[in-house]
Parts: C-alpha cells; structure tokens; sequence
C-alpha cells in the first residue's frame, strides 16, 4: 500500500490526528515506565534502610540539626532514643483511624539523654471518647523511656508550610515539626519517630496502640500499565491503516 495515500487531500488530517494520539498514547507507556523506575530507586533506598543497624540518638551523633545533612535522608530509618518525657508539651494528632475506628495519636516530646535537644515521638493511637486533654495522663507511660522505632519526615500541608500559631495549641492535623517548634522550650529535631509495637499490632491490649510502619517492596503495577498503553498506540495504528485499506477497496470497486 503506498504511504502517500495517507498523506493525501483525503486522509491527511485523519493521519494527522491519528499520529499525534498515537504518540500520546506512547508518551503514557514511558510515563509508567518512568514510575517504574522511581519505584524501583525508592525500594532499592528502603532496602538500603532496612539493612542499616538502629540509630541511636544521643548527644554524640554528629548530624543533630543544624548540621547541614538533609533529615530527609534519614526518612524510614530505624532509630533508638533513650530520655525522658515531656507529658506537659504533648500533643494529638486528629483524624486517625484504628481499624476503622476513628481517636487521635499522641505525640509527645522526648528530651535526649546526653543532649539539650527533643525528638517528637508518636507513641500511638487512642480513641476520640478518651481523647481529650483531661484524659491524657492515663497514658502516660513513664517518664524515663527507651524508644525503638522508625524516622518518619515532618509533614507540611499541601501548598506549603503554614504561618505558626499565635498561641500553643494541643491539636493538630499533623507532625508539622516546623510549626510546633515555637511552642516548645526546647529544639527538636525535624523528624519524629514512630514507636513501633512489640509483637503483632493487632495484638496489642493497652492504649495508646503503636501503628507499625509497614514497606512495600512491590514494583505495582506501572510495567503492566506501560504494555497496556504500548498495546493501544499499536492498535490504534493498526485499526487505522485497516481502515484506511478497507475504504481503498470498496472505492476501487
């Protein structure tokens, strides 16, 4: 079949609209591709995580902000903090969910050992009937403590970080290092540490509930989705050059 006639008076737009939806098309397949490969970067840095031994937190690591090392690079590693609680400057994060029931987690500061810094720890979740400042003191859990858990990088709100509040306050939407550090008498570190339970989470039968931080190594579904669109940009084509043949007879007949 000659190429030109796709290319005459005929058939030129079409081919034209055909070609650019077929590039679309081809432009989503290594899309997915592309989010193949970040997956694969952020498993191999999991893995690179997983395989480290604990931090430990102390008056002698080096990199204690402000060092200058970025905290993110420390996101999901294993961390151990020994030091003492500062049940008066905690706070709740509101909005969590304990298998589908609905509470809030403390969040409370733990003022090193060895250092004259603080690092927010998660200690878990708790329900919202018992989740009001007057309650907080029957979780407390001793003030002297040794946590084992994961580095997990502050969060900021979507569109960036919001103004501080005037005043301290007790709730919030989430572990926003940046803006809870004014109302702390006492630097803390730009990360937190979520605690993590000993055994089976779902084992677990005094409040506050530690949520364990899970990994998922699988590469999803992106390869799967880019043969898909792959696939499609083929038969695009292909359904259109059959057309354009089929038409070709008919009107040669």
């Amino acid at each position: 079949m000659n190429l030109a006639i796709f290319f005459s008076r005929r058939w030129r737009f079409a081919t034209v609209l055909v070609v650019i939806g077929m590039i679309f098309l081809a432009q989503l397949g290594f899309w997915q591709l592309d989010r193949l490969d970040q997956r694969r970067a952020e498993n191999a840095r999991l893995i690179a995580q997983m395989e480290q031994n604990p931090l430990i937190l102390d008056g002698s690591v080096q990199w204690m902000y402000p060092t200058g090392l970025d905290p993110t690079a420390l996101d999901d590693r294993k961390a151990q903090a020994t030091g003492r609680f500062d049940y008066a400057s905690q706070i709740v994060i509101t909005n969590q969910a304990w298998f589908d029931q609905p509470g809030v987690h403390l969040v409370t500061p733990l003022l090193i050992d060895g250092s004259d810094k603080a690092v927010l720890v998660d200690r878990g979740w708790i329900p919202y009937a018992r989740s009001t400042a007057d309650q907080w003191s029957q979780f407390e859990e001793g003030t002297q403590a040794q946590v084992i858990g994961y580095i997990q990088k502050a969060e900021v709100r979507p569109g960036g970080p919001a103004e501080p509040p005037q005043q301290a306050q007790s709730e919030w939407f989430r572990v926003d290092v940046a803006g809870i550090q004014p109302q702390m008498p006492y630097d803390l570190l730009p990360f937190y540490l979520m605690w993590q339970p000993e055994g089976e989470a779902v084992a677990q039968t005094a409040l506050p509930y530690r949520t364990a931080v899970e990994f998922d190594l699988s590469e999803g579904s992106h390869l799967s989705y880019a043969v898909q669109w792959f696939l499609f940009a083929a038969m695009f084509g292909v359904g259109y050059v059959y057309y354009v043949r089929k038409d070709m007879r008919e009107r040669t007949k």
